[in-house]
C-alpha cells in the first residue's frame, strides 16, 4: 500500500514554512506585540512558519484559528497558545475584530527557571507538551488571562525594570496555564525533563556536539537518545544543533563586525564555503548579505 501523507504534511512543504529570526538575546530574551490587520479577507488562507525561540499568545478580542502537528482549533478571547522550538505552526484570522497577543521568548530565559515541591513544575511544559496536551484556560479565568496579557504588552521594556516586570509577569502567565494543564500530559513531560541535559547543551554550545555526547549527558543509549529526542522535536539532535548554531552565528553578524573566517572557526563549521551553504539554506540568503542588512 502507498504512503500517504496527511494534510498537515502536505501543507508543510519545504517551500511554504517561513522561517523566522526572532533576533532575541541574552540582553533581549523575549519580545511581544499585538499585531494588526488591515484587511482580515488577507488572511483567509492558513500561514505557517517555525523558528528557534519559543511562541505563546493570547487573544484579546475575536477569533482565530491556529495549526499545529496536525491539529487544529479554534480560539476566542482568553484563549492562549504555546509552540516549542523550531515548531512549524500556522494561524488563520476568523472575525473581523481580531486582536491578540504574541510573546516570542528565548528557551534560556525559561530553562533554568524550575520550582522544588513535591511534584516539580517547570515552566517550559506547556511548551513541550503534544499540541492537545496542552494547557486550555476555563473561561472563569479567561478574564484574568486577558489581563495578564494586556499588562505584559504594557511593560517599558526598555529599562532593566521594565524588563524584570514583563519577565515576572509572563512567569505568572505560564504558571496560571500550567494550574489547567492535563494531568495525561506528565508522561509527556517527564521525556521533556529527561532530554533537558542535552537539550541545554545544544543552546548554550558554539561546537558541533555529538549524538553520543549528548546521550551522555541524559544517561542514555545513543539509539535510545536519538529515537527520544525525535519523538520530542520533530527533529534529530545534530540538526537542533546545528540549527542553534546557525542561530547563534546570525546574532554575531548582526551584532559585532566580527570576521567572517573568525566566526567560522568560533562555531566549528568547516570553512568559509561550508557556513556560506548552510546559511543560505536555512535563511536564504548570504552570511555578507544578512549582515548588511540586520548589523545593528
Amino acid at each position: 500500500m502507498a504512503e500517504t501523507k496527511s494534510s498537515f504534511e502536505m501543507e508543510l512543504g519545504s517551500e511554504s514554512i517561513n522561517r523566522i529570526d526572532c533576533g532575541l538575546s541574552p540582553e533581549n530574551p523575549l519580545c511581544c506585540w499585538i499585531p494588526k490587520y488591515k484587511n482580515v479577507s488577507e488572511m483567509d488562507e492558513v500561514e505557517f512558519d517555525m523558528h528557534y525561540d519559543l511562541e505563546m499568545g493570547v487573544v484579546l478580542e475575536g477569533k482565530m484559528e491556529r495549526h499545529s502537528e496536525g491539529s487544529q482549533s479554534e480560539l476566542g478571547p482568553g484563549s492562549i497558545w504555546f509552540c516549542g522550538v523550531w515548531e512549524p505552526h500556522g494561524f488563520k484570522v476568523l472575525s473581523k475584530k481580531c486582536k491578540h497577543l504574541v510573546v516570542i521568548i528565548s528557551p534560556s530565559l525559561l530553562m533554568d527557571r524550575s520550582f522544588p515541591g513535591v511534584s516539580p513544575v517547570q515552566l517550559l511544559s506547556p511548551f513541550s507538551a503534544a499540541p492537545n496536551l496542552r494547557p486550555q484556560i476555563p473561561s472563569s479565568h479567561q478574564k484574568e488571562v486577558i489581563a495578564l496579557a494586556k499588562e505584559i504588552d504594557l511593560c517599558d521594556n526598555s529599562n532593566s525594570l521594565g524588563k524584570a516586570n514583563q519577565i515576572n509577569l509572563l512567569e505568572r502567565l505560564i504558571l496560571l496555564s500550567i494550574k489547567f494543564s492535563p494531568t495525561s500530559s506528565i508522561q509527556y513531560k517527564s521525556l521533556y525533563r529527561s532530554l533537558l541535559p542535552a537539550l541545554e547543551l545544544g543552546i548554550k554550545s558554539c561546537k558541533p556536539i555529538s549524538n553520543r555526547a549528548a546521550a551522555i549527558t541524559c544517561s542514555m543509549s545513543e539509539e535510545k537518545f536519538s529515537k527520544s529526542f525525535r519523538k520530542q522535536f520533530g527533529i534529530s539532535f545534530n540538526k537542533f544543533s546545528l540549527r542553534n548554531r546557525l542561530n547563534q552565528t546570525a546574532e554575531v553578524l548582526r551584532e559585532t563586525d566580527k570576521p567572517i573566517k573568525i566566526i567560522v572557526d568560533d562555531f566549528g563549521f568547516t570553512d568559509e564555503s561550508h557556513l556560506h551553504r548552510l546559511f543560505i539554506k536555512h535563511y536564504q540568503i548570504s552570511p555578507g548579505k544578512y549582515r548588511q542588512k540586520n548589523m545593528l
